[in-house]
């Protein structure tokens, strides 16, 4: 079924806030409780995060985290009154209502491990994945997109050393595209009779403990 590309939103990561005790949805497994406040889902991989049942900290050793969708899986299974919290810091999400051009690609490097027995055909072995893109925008880069303390022009986190958090969501889909992103190159330009435009390329950034990319809702 076609999918409209014009309502796309594409948003960054904003100014890093905490939260206590935070509450969750329980999945309805008690194995997966996913923060219920949608806007606080993306974790900041730089501060600690503490799982909490019933107020006293879990064992990590008992959970795995989903830092891009605020969820924790748990081993076993809990009981169905307790109630999971989250102690951390979220990245707010910021809109990059200009931006009118966005692409992406997946790929995954294959390794030939022909062997001689193989009878004169190769084998290739998927390996290593990566992610890159585009992005582009009718502005010069320089518009403030955080309404915080800090200030998050596209020309600053290209300058930045630190990874970016990038968001994709394609118009009738649910599910959304999330990446740690280093934006490659800054390339501004416009015609006489048009108006300014700047195109981000970007490719996939890891910033441990989170992973590059991952795909939720």
């Amino acid at each position: 079924m076609p999918t409209a590309s014009y309502s796309t939103v594409v948003k960054i990561a904003g100014t890093s806030t905490a939260m206590v005790a935070e509450p969750t949805t329980d999945g309805g497994a008690h194995t997966i409780y996913q923060i219920t406040d949608t806007t606080k889902r993306v974790l900041d991989p730089d501060t600690a995060v503490v799982v909490d049942k019933d107020g006293a900290p879990a064992s990590s050793a008992d959970y795995t985290l989903d830092y891009m969708f605020g969820k924790v899986t748990f081993a076993v299974a809990l009981g169905a009154e307790i109630v999971v919290t989250f102690d951390a810091s979220y990245l707010p999400l910021l809109e990059v209502t200009t931006a009118h051009e966005v692409d992406f690609q997946v790929t995954n490097e294959l390794r030939d491990t022909t062997q001689y027995a193989d009878d004169g055909e190769r084998t290739r072995t998927p390996c290593l994945q990566d992610l890159s893109g585009t992005l582009a925008v009718y502005e010069d880069g320089t518009t403030d997109h955080d309404t915080g303390d800090d200030a998050a022009t596209l020309e600053e986190i290209h300058e930045a050393s630190t990874a970016s958090l990038l968001e994709i969501l394609f118009g009738g889909s649910t599910e959304y595209l999330r990446a740690w992103v280093h934006f490659g190159s800054m390339e501004v330009g416009g015609a006489l009779a048009d108006v300014v435009q700047t195109r981000f390329p970007w490719t996939a950034a890891g910033r441990s403990p989170a992973p590059p990319f991952s795909y939720g809702s």
